[in-house]
């Protein structure tokens, strides 16, 4: 039987393997040949884990990342939308002497869903100065740095 460990980069230790092949040995690619040989076959999952289609290390980051340029330097926009006039801004910008008043038609902003509404979170890379409303996940490897696809 497997035994976690998070301090291995493939973050589960195999003792048997251990024995017969060594600390260096990676279990990944020896189980992936052994099944198609017909050696091994599958029983019942324990536990599923996700490797990087790089270096096959279980230590992976999920982030958030600008679905042009890739960055993971994004930052979330706080806006706000005037009913009366229809002007959608930053939230920052609604704000004056700690009221919120329109930027653009000086309306008083009172009641949100009356006067005023937020709009889907926007977010702005700070890389491309690309402004979406959905971020796109991606996986970094904390091992290898390599970038992944979700997918992959």
């Amino acid at each position: 039987m497997p035994l976690c460990q998070s301090e291995k980069r493939e973050l589960y230790y195999y003792p048997l393997l251990h024995c017969y092949f060594g600390e260096d040995y990676e279990p990944y690619h020896y189980f992936q040949l052994e099944e198609k040989r017909g050696y091994l076959e599958k029983l019942n999952t324990v536990d599923k884990i996700r490797l990087c289609s790089s270096c096959h290390s279980g230590h992976l980051n999920y982030i958030e990342t600008c679905p042009d340029c890739k960055s993971a330097n994004i930052e979330e926009i706080l806006s706000l939308h005037c009913f009366t006039c229809g002007h959608v801004g930053k939230e920052q910008r609604f704000v004056k002497q700690d009221k919120l008043q329109c930027p653009n038609c000086f309306t008083k902003l009172r009641h949100i869903g009356v006067d005023y509404d937020r709009p889907l979170e926007r977010y702005q890379c700070r890389d491309c100065q690309l402004s979406f409303s959905e971020s796109v996940v991606r996986v970094r490897c904390l091992s290898c740095f390599h970038m992944n696809e979700t997918s992959e």
